[in-house]
């Protein structure tokens, strides 16, 4: 299942985000399980988001 987004609203969903964390290889990682609003991709895309506004502020 590939990455996706999907707002409706006030819910944001961010799905196919692999659970835990672990160490391993590229395809160790590609095959872990994953889920809909994990916190290892919600929180990433959310640190992203503050970062590009605060590009957006800077006018880079």
């Amino acid at each position: 299942m590939p990455f996706f987004l999907i707002s409706g609203g006030e819910n944001l969903l961010a799905g196919s985000v692999c659970i835990g964390t672990g160490v391993g290889n590229c395809r160790h990682c590609c095959e872990r399980p994953a889920s809909i609003n994990g916190l290892h991709g919600v929180v990433v895309f959310l640190l992203m988001c503050v970062q590009a506004e605060m590009c957006v502020q800077a006018g880079i």
